[in-house]
């Protein structure tokens, strides 16, 4: 952690000279450094979304494909397995979106606070993951 924070003032710094050097005149040099800061630190936390595989949640003890009803048809299982090889084939952020909402039940603010993004982001995040695997779904011709 405290590596990652030497990281970000380091990016920092180096943003924030490559920019006085570029540039005429700077009203507020703090003003500046902390817009430079702020956009460091939302870069951070958008790249650390870690990419998750659904062998791994199962390792880790959740069973996404657990029936709650009990019996569960062959049509569910087959529909099951072509989610999970779908599921494998989206990026980080979609697929754990996409998990924590529609597998483990999770609302879109527990999801937020997980991603650190606002509900309305994370909302659209979901929308978007979703219009992913539904062009998945799609069959090609």
């Amino acid at each position: 952690m405290e590596q990652d924070a030497e990281d970000a003032l380091n990016t920092t710094l180096l943003r924030a000279w490559n920019y006085f050097t570029r540039a005429e005149h700077v009203e507020s040099v703090g003003g500046l450094i902390f817009t430079v800061a702020r956009g460091v630190v939302s870069e951070f936390y958008r790249h650390r979304v870690p990419n998750v595989s659904i062998e791994s949640m199962q390792e880790a003890g959740m069973d996404i494909a657990a029936e709650r009803s009990g019996d569960r048809s062959m049509t569910q299982s087959a529909d099951v397995e072509l989610a999970k090889e779908l599921l494998d084939q989206l990026e980080g952020e979609d697929r754990l979106i996409i998990l924590m909402r529609h597998f483990e039940g999770r609302s879109l603010g527990d999801i937020a606070k997980r991603i650190g993004k606002s509900d309305g982001a994370t909302r659209v995040a979901l929308h978007r993951a979703m219009k992913k695997l539904r062009t998945l779904f799609t069959p090609r011709a």
